[in-house]
């Protein structure tokens, strides 16, 4: 063989794993946004916003004024601490 064919031999050997490579970047990327970014059911899409909260003073919980997955407003009242342990604290 000459030197000319073993060059574009390489060459297209290159090209060949270049074009492989960036095939599965982009099947790795494609496969990451569907099972991790944007997972699904067949009955429909999942998203969840989870919002961590914290009282400005610590208590027992007495009531828990809203449900699970139910929608709030700024303002609403989420949740009441027990009077009781707030007093003694403020003495």
């Amino acid at each position: 063989m000459s030197e000319r064919s073993i060059s574009t031999q390489r060459l297209l050997r290159a090209g060949l794993t270049l074009v492989v490579v960036v095939a599965a970047g982009f099947l790795v990327s494609a496969l990451w946004r569907a099972y991790v970014v944007a997972p699904w059911t067949r009955d429909g899409r999942v998203s969840a916003q989870i919002v961590r909260i914290a009282p400005e003073v610590s208590g027992t919980v007495a009531e828990v004024s809203v449900a699970d997955d139910q929608y709030v407003k700024r303002g609403e009242v989420l949740y009441r601490i027990d009077n009781a342990s707030f007093a003694l604290a403020l003495a």
